[in-house]
């Protein structure tokens, strides 16, 4: 869950709105966008008491720990928070969704999950360490997709072990949105770098860089 964008949609990818509405569009963590969790938070507390967040994610994932901060914030916050999966929320963008009270995907919307992903360096046991973090975080991931799709640990597992793609329809059927919307909603796909995934539908590939 790495960053896999090549560059920037704009001085800033992060903007919240005095109306509750937050867009989440770029890569999970980017403090270059401001989507880094600090200042996600620091820009939604700013709103004080609101009765709505609205967040809207188009995002290919990443970075790991600030896309949970950023979801146990949301999880937290006495707001109802209804997503809207403008057009991509893949890999840790999928986890900051399932913080949503409502789960809200046009038809030409997609999800995307998979294993937590990380670099390393050194020795063997320098890899076995990272190894059994991986471990950890996978365990954690799965249990916030279980909390919110009520599906069994074990299937999500696999399912994140391939790499699964989900349309609006799937994600419906197994629970990891609730309705979808009409399909004006959706944003325009940005321009992604998704070459490091394994398995991209045509249906978004052709969409992206």
């Amino acid at each position: 869950m790495k960053n896999k964008a090549t560059g920037h949609p704009g001085p800033r990818a992060l903007s919240v709105l005095s109306n509750g509405e937050v867009l989440l569009y770029g890569v999970i963590g980017d403090d270059w966008d401001g989507l880094d969790s600090a200042t996600v938070i620091r820009d939604i507390d700013a709103l004080g008491e609101i009765p709505e967040l609205h967040i809207r994610i188009n995002s290919p994932g990443g970075f790991i720990y600030e896309g949970l901060a950023i979801y146990n914030y949301l999880v937290a916050h006495s707001a109802k928070v209804i997503v809207h999966i403008d057009s991509l929320a893949a890999s840790m963008a999928s986890v900051i969704a399932m913080a949503g009270d409502q789960i809200i995907m046009p038809p030409n919307a997609s999800m995307m999950i998979h294993n937590p992903w990380d670099v390393a360096f050194g020795e063997a046991d320098d890899f076995r360490k990272k190894a059994d973090n991986l471990d950890r975080l996978k365990d954690q991931i799965v249990g916030i997709y279980a909390a919110r799709t009520g599906q069994d640990a074990t299937r999500l597992s696999e399912l994140m072990d391939v790499e699964t793609w989900m349309t609006a329809q799937e994600a419906v059927a197994d629970g990891f949105a609730d309705e979808i919307a009409e399909a004006d909603t959706a944003s325009a796909m940005q321009r992604f770098d998704l070459s490091l995934f394994n398995n991209v539908p045509e249906t978004v590939s052709g969409a992206v860089m």
